[in-house]
């Protein structure tokens, strides 16, 4: 996310009131800053890419306490 945000804030033929999402970037504001500059569908996928690592996080955290669990 970091480097596609950096990729589209780096153009040179960036609108300027994208110049603005550009110089103060959080999470909610990339998605808008992607959906404004790159499509409708850019911003379903931050969405879903977002969910997916939250998912991918909770399984390793389950799994690892876990395996803590059945071995000590």
């Amino acid at each position: 996310m970091i480097s596609v945000s950096g990729t589209v804030c780096s153009a040179k033929k960036l609108p300027s009131e994208e110049m603005d999402c550009c110089s103060d970037r959080n999470l909610n504001s990339a998605s808008f800053l992607l959906k404004n500059v790159l499509g409708k569908s850019s911003s379903t996928l931050y969405g879903i890419a977002l969910l997916a690592s939250g998912q991918s996080s909770t399984i390793t955290g389950t799994y690892a306490g876990q395996f803590i669990m059945q071995v000590g």
